[in-house]
């Protein structure tokens, strides 16, 4: 991650704006490419878990699809704080977004998914967004609103919760 922080830090060389807007464009181009990195075993999960049963493909794209809202939410606010257009700011968050669907095509069109090669994805994503979410999402939430942060993660976990019994 320190390597995409250099990258970060990089392209936001000349970029004018005071020291609270380059923090939130730092933090919000972070998060973009962050959650794409994070995106792509998702859609391989998709397709291990179709082929496990059809219905659980439809359940993980549906818990996937109902994260990646915040995700989503996660990328644009910082953006739009620090002063990028709506549109640019759309133009992003759907970029991150489309690597779901592309790890999902490759699953479907590249892979032969085994189950290990399953696990190793799966382990990827988990360890990436728990990363970014530890060391960038939560501290910032914090420092906003302790009750709201902790209201959103119980919401959160309880969606995912009924979300995941839909298969069962």
């Amino acid at each position: 991650m320190s390597v995409l922080r250099r990258a970060v830090e990089r392209g936001m060389d000349g970029w004018k704006g005071d020291f609270e807007q380059k923090h939130l464009m730092r933090l919000g181009w972070f998060l973009a490419f962050a959650i794409a990195l994070h995106d792509l075993p998702e859609g391989l999960a998709i397709v291990a878990g179709e082929r496990v049963a059809p219905s659980l493909g439809a359940v993980l794209a549906l818990a996937i699809a109902l994260h990646n809202v915040p995700e989503g939410m996660s990328i644009a606010l910082p953006l739009r704080m620090a002063g990028l257009s709506p549109l640019m700011v759309t133009a992003v968050t759907v970029a991150a977004g489309l690597v779901t669907p592309l790890g999902t095509w490759m699953g479907m069109n590249l892979f032969q998914t085994s189950p290990a090669g399953v696990s190793y994805a799966l382990a990827f994503a988990g360890g990436a967004m728990a990363y970014v979410v530890a060391r960038d999402i939560l501290p910032e939430a914090l420092e906003e609103d302790w009750r709201e942060t902790f209201a959103g993660i119980v919401v959160g976990a309880l969606v995912i919760h009924f979300a995941a019994r839909l298969h069962m």
